[in-house]
């Protein structure tokens, strides 16, 4: 698969002198589970990595592949996480944009970056971030750096969900659907009730027609 993102969006900030860090957030539409997100940065003039494209279409393999070529090529990245119970305490957006805050400021502060540029993937500007930022609608299919945070909260919060599944005993199969609304997800809810990993505040159980 040819990749589609580029450095075409960070290249100008490059050019600049600046520090460009992409974000982005995986878990929004999960019924169960964090929402994860994860900032990186690549040093300027970092080569292309191939293949790196928005994680949901990449194979598992794949994605844990790339996951560990961002580790090991990227000058810094970070992961922060938000709660089920924090979500339902505020909600999904306010809590994916506090997370998405802190790892940005944990990324710039941790490494000492001056003057960033964020490129955050969707239409939601970060609150109270403090930098500049641009919002990138569909950002993981075009910046390399917002398709790598993609990729990086992806790995981790599936292999989260992997977990998680194996500590609530496999009765909701958390490992295949990732906490998202599925038909096998909302049987085992039907069977077993919802449990303290599960969104309280969400629909939890399948549409009803009208």
């Amino acid at each position: 698969m040819k990749t589609m993102t580029t450095f075409e969006l960070e290249q100008p900030y490059w050019d600049q002198g600046r520090v460009v860090v992409g974000v982005d957030e995986v878990g929004r539409g999960s019924l169960a589970g964090p929402v994860v997100v994860s900032a990186v940065v690549f040093a300027p003039n970092q080569p292309i990595l191939k293949e790196l494209n928005d994680s949901k279409q990449l194979t598992p393999n794949r994605r844990n592949y790339i996951c560990c070529k961002v580790q090991a090529t990227a000058q810094a990245y970070t992961v922060t996480c938000r709660s089920a119970r924090l979500i339902d305490q505020s909600n999904i957006l306010k809590a994916t944009l506090d997370a998405m805050r802190q790892a940005v400021l944990r990324v710039v502060h941790e490494n000492q970056l001056e003057n960033p540029m964020v490129l955050v993937d969707g239409n939601k500007a970060i609150p109270d971030l403090g930098f500049e930022q641009i919002c990138v609608v569909k950002g993981d299919t075009k910046s390399q750096s917002i398709a790598a945070a993609s990729n990086v909260a992806k790995v981790f919060r599936d292999d989260f969900m992997a977990h998680l599944d194996k500590i609530t005993g496999y009765k909701y199969g958390f490992e295949r659907h990732k906490g998202y609304p599925t038909k096998q997800h909302y049987t085992a809810l039907k069977e077993h009730g919802n449990c303290g990993y599960h969104r309280q505040t969400f629909r939890l159980g399948p549409k009803k027609n009208v």
